[in-house]
């Protein structure tokens, strides 16, 4: 996550005091830009792009990656900063796992409509999870859903009260008001009010969670996956990455980053093994 994007959080509550500022807000906060993964497209047949209209009407974009030879998915809701096809790389390696892939491009975000908003993006994430279930044929029970930084909250956000098959959250917030405070600017959590609060929204999580955190993220730092984690469902479970900050965590985790998720998605336990031998 961008950190000028995200230290506008501190003030995303105020566009509940200031009428005419949400529009400002939300500009800081959510950063689309084009470019830097294009070419991960190249003509592949295994990649099809897929138009998903939200409750609201706005088209949405996203990238369908298809294993025939398996029932099981993951809808991949990428962080706040540049854009879905920069993920494709990484959503080719979830297919590697033996899943399917369902890669959205939030509202504002290239080749989607609309304008980009925190109550739009939920909307945006209902929509591609009903798409995903009814237009597709993935069951919801075999349905799991990754998140990483602002994308962490969307996927709390529409896995509530849902009977998914797991979450996988990759350097997660815990709340505005967390962030406010993490920042040194506690004076104002009132203003942040409930804003991208996943900590009170797991309490309609059932689904267990596989949390990845870098023990060196200064922008959401482990204490934001350790708080989730603590208030996650049973069978969850936390892996901290020694070393690792916000946008280097795949890298520095290597190939274990991988394994992991591969381990929960297998239902396999222990998740976690810091010599991660597979």
């Amino acid at each position: 996550m961008a950190s000028r994007g995200l230290l506008t959080l501190v003030v995303m509550g105020l566009g509940s005091a200031c009428i005419g500022c949400a529009s400002m807000i939300n500009s800081v906060a959510f950063q689309p830009s084009d470019g830097g993964g294009d070419g991960l497209i190249g003509g592949d047949p295994s990649v099809i792009e897929k138009i998903i209209p939200a409750a609201d009407g706005v088209a949405l974009h996203a990238y369908y990656l298809p294993k025939d030879t398996s029932d099981q998915a993951v809808i991949f809701f990428h962080g706040n900063h540049g854009n879905s096809t920069r993920r494709l790389g990484q959503a080719r390696s979830l297919r590697e796992l033996g899943v399917a892939v369902l890669l959205l491009s939030y509202r504002g975000y290239p080749k989607s409509g609309g304008t980009a908003s925190e109550q739009g993006v939920y909307l945006d994430a209902e929509a591609v999870l009903s798409y995903l279930s009814e237009d597709l044929g993935y069951a919801k029970p075999s349905t799991f859903i990754l998140g990483r930084s602002l994308g962490s909250a969307v996927a709390i956000d529409v896995a509530q009260d849902q009977p998914l098959a797991g979450l996988i959250l990759v350097s997660p917030i815990s709340s505005g008001a967390d962030f406010a405070d993490y920042h040194g600017l506690g004076w104002a959590r009132w203003l942040v009010g409930d804003s991208f609060d996943s900590l009170e929204k797991l309490e309609r999580v059932t689904s267990p969670i596989l949390i990845i955190h870098g023990s060196e993220d200064s922008t959401l730092p482990i204490e934001m996956g350790r708080a989730l984690y603590a208030a996650a469902p049973s069978g969850s479970t936390l892996i901290e990455v020694p070393g690792a900050g916000h946008n280097d965590l795949i890298s520095r985790a290597g190939r274990c980053y991988w394994v992991w998720i591969s381990r929960f998605i297998r239902g396999a336990r222990p998740v976690g093994d810091t010599q991660c031998p597979e």
